[in-house]
């Protein structure tokens, strides 16, 4: 199977025309923006290994039907979930999933 693979210069320019989103940043601000995601977008974070780092915000994360991480305790400390914790933005946790309704 052959994808196409494309960078490009601004984050915003990527998300509009992408089913699958890859990060794998030193940022400490996020980079990618909930205002610019799509329905059925696949986002993969890999750069959130440490308290300062933040690629995505935390409303794209609330907006999540779906999150999975290696250790949830880890990301809880130095992830993205440390920062949606911070900023209540962790309510995704009590929402049922479509499945379970």
């Amino acid at each position: 199977m052959r994808f196409p693979i494309t960078a490009r210069a601004e984050p915003i320019e990527a998300m509009t025309d992408s089913d699958i989103i890859v990060t794998t940043t030193p940022a400490n601000q996020p980079i990618l923006n909930a205002a610019w995601l799509l329905p059925g977008q696949h986002i993969t974070a890999m750069g959130w290994d440490a308290e300062h780092k933040n690629e995505i915000d935390t409303i794209a994360i609330a907006r999540a039907d779906l999150y999975v991480a290696d250790s949830l305790r880890q990301t809880r400390v130095l992830g993205e979930l440390h920062y949606a914790t911070v900023t209540d933005a962790h309510a995704w946790r009590r929402r049922k999933r479509p499945d379970r309704a």
